[in-house]
């Protein structure tokens, strides 16, 4: 196991349609998103939501 590398693991029990949400795009930490057997599962309908994030105006507690 890399160190450098963390792994989160999500049990899917029901055939559906699912979202992961990410402060940051996937390709910004080489996110992989694989099934149980290995095999890449690509990212559907990526999408980005400007106005959020990092900037300084941001409010910090909602």
């Amino acid at each position: 196991m890399n160190l450098d590398q963390s792994f989160y693991s999500f049990k899917i029990e029901e055939k559906g349609t699912y979202m992961i949400f990410t402060e940051h795009h996937p390709n910004e930490f080489d996110m992989i998103i694989a099934a149980e057997t290995g095999a890449t599962i690509d990212p559907q309908n990526p999408t980005e939501y400007k106005g959020l994030g990092h900037s300084p105006n941001f409010p910090r507690s909602l």
